[in-house]
């Protein structure tokens, strides 16, 4: 459990300084054709170290110092991936003419926020339903859907992970958090909030295809895409045999999602005005 907290603190303070970089250099705020720009450099340097720590097993960016009193071993290379994905998530808000902020309006937002977390963590342990050995259909995306679409990226990204680590404090499966899991599950609220926090109109076709795209997103790319590769080594299988097994439940929960978020989205501009 410290090495848990010891984690999550250690990715707070990367954030928090990459965010007060970020909007004090200006960087957030930039036009959509500088923001784009700006992506594909930091995508270049995001690919670069990625390849350099994993596929090439460099560890020149480990910092280690031993002593007779103090061992003590920093992760560079972590820290980075860390700082430039949150670089990454702003400038995508710049494109989205979509605030970067975590600025909630009163009390009364935050009790809804509190209440769409614990509603999370309550579907993550028991809204998960299987169907004989290779089907897994869970409803956790519906709150964390409803915090993007109300409170913006960021709100929907932390519903996503708090969710997910509060969800494994009280009930762990499996052993461990896994920290890369917890990641996907904030780029699913993140995006959710980044396609449909300024969405004025639910009735017309921009917003069907909004929809669909976010659904087929996160069903090939995160969950077929990302979650099957971190969970490959883990389930000692390869990536390729990861991704079959995994394909049942992923249409499952594609139909799932389609039909939600069809009902749900009629209900947001409601929402939306209750929660003000």
């Amino acid at each position: 459990m410290t090495e848990i907290l010891f984690l999550i603190l250690k990715v707070f303070i990367i954030c928090a300084i990459s965010v007060f970089l970020g909007k004090k250099t200006g960087l957030f705020n930039l036009s959509r054709g500088a923001s784009i720009c700006a992506m594909l450099i930091l995508l270049f340097l995001f690919g670069a170290e990625i390849y350099s720590s994993f596929f090439r097993n460099d560890i020149s960016l480990l910092v280690i110092f031993k002593s007779s009193f103090w061992n003590f071993t920093l992760d560079l290379s972590f820290g980075i991936r860390i700082f430039l994905l949150t670089l990454l998530l702003g400038l995508l808000c710049s494109c989205f003419d979509v605030k970067f902020s975590l600025k909630v309006g009163g009390a009364h937002q935050l009790c809804t926020l509190a209440m769409l977390i614990a509603l999370a963590v309550v579907l993550g342990i028991y809204g998960t339903f299987r169907i004989g050995m290779g089907i897994k259909i869970s409803t956790k995306f519906i709150p964390v859907f409803v915090a993007g679409a109300l409170f913006g990226p960021l709100w929907g990204g932390l519903v996503g992970a708090l969710s997910d680590v509060i969800a494994f404090v009280i009930s762990p499966v499996g052993g461990g958090l896994i920290p890369q899991i917890t990641m996907v599950e904030f780029l699913y609220g993140f995006t959710y909030g980044l396609v449909f926090f300024k969405v004025g109109s639910w009735s017309g076709y921009k917003a069907v295809m909004k929809i669909v795209f976010v659904i087929l997103l996160h069903i090939f790319v995160f969950n077929l895409g990302l979650t099957s590769y971190f969970l490959a080594p883990i389930l000692n299988m390869e990536y390729r045999a990861a991704i079959i097994s995994r394909t049942p439940a992923a249409l499952v929960n594609m139909a799932i999602q389609f039909i939600s978020l069809f009902t749900l989205s009629r209900y947001i501009g409601v929402l939306r005005k209750t929660v003000k």
